[in-house]
C-alpha cells in the first residue's frame, strides 16, 4: 500500500520534543521500500471516515499515529502522544493535494528511520 504524508503529520514529526519520536513513528508505519507496514493492532478511529489508529508505543510514552485509508493509499494524518486522538476533525479535501508520496522519497525516509542516535539533532 502506497503511503503519503499529510502536512499535519510532517509538522507533528518536526515539532515533537522526544529525540527518537520521528524514527519510532516511521519504523512502525513505513517499510524500507516505502510501502505501509501492516500491524494487526490497528483499529478504527471513530469520528473520521476511513481513519485508523496505530500504536507506536505503549505505557509511559503512548505514541499514536492516526492514518486514513483511501482505496489502496494510506495517508499518515497525525502523530503524537495518546492525546493526539482527542478532538480531531477530518482533514479538508485540499490537504490531500499537498500530500507527499513516500515512494518518491523512500531512500531518504528509510535512512531517517534507521539513523543511529548519534546522527540525530538534539532537541532543545
Amino acid at each position: 500500500m502506497p503511503v503519503f504524508l499529510l502536512p499535519d503529520f510532517i509538522t507533528d514529526l518536526q515539532e515533537h520534543n522526544a529525540a527518537h519520536f520521528a524514527r519510532r513513528v516511521l519504523q512502525k508505519t513505513i517499510l524500507p521500500d516505502g510501502n505501509f507496514r501492516p500491524d494487526s493492532d490497528d483499529h478504527r478511529y471513530h469520528g473520521i471516515d476511513d481513519a485508523w489508529i496505530r500504536y507506536v508505543s505503549r505505557r509511559r510514552t503512548a505514541y499514536r499515529v492516526i492514518f486514513l485509508r483511501r482505496g489502496e493509499n494510506v495517508y499518515l494524518f497525525r502523530a503524537g502522544e495518546h492525546s493526539v486522538e482527542d478532538h480531531l476533525s477530518a482533514p479538508s479535501a485540499d490537504v490531500f493535494k499537498a500530500a507527499v508520496s513516500v515512494i518518491d522519497c523512500s531512500n531518504e525516509i528509510a535512512a531517517l528511520a534507521t539513523a543511529s542516535g548519534s546522527e540525530r539533532a538534539v532537541a532543545p
